[in-house]
């Protein structure tokens, strides 16, 4: 009926399907592994290095992944910097 609720069960695909990792660089850490983990990578196992000199402190200055190309996220290591 009008004006009722409706539940929405939504999936992520068959399991090992390719997703896309968007560009993370320039943006803090915790919203980058935010977006990482909804592109299906394993917060758990995304590598962190860290660096000091110039830059803006606890912003991603570069991943080892291209952005916007297919990536088996199961199966990938991530790498941010």
């Amino acid at each position: 009926p009008e004006g009722s609720g409706v539940a929405l069960l939504i999936s992520r695909g068959p399991k090992g399907s390719p997703s896309f990792l968007p560009d993370l660089v320039g943006l803090p850490l915790s919203e980058a592994l935010a977006l990482a983990e909804l592109a299906g990578f394993d917060p758990d196992e995304v590598r962190l290095e860290s660096v000091s000199g110039s830059g803006a402190a606890g912003r991603v200055l570069a991943q080892n992944l291209a952005p916007n190309r297919p990536v088996a996220a199961h199966r990938t290591r991530l790498r941010l910097t």
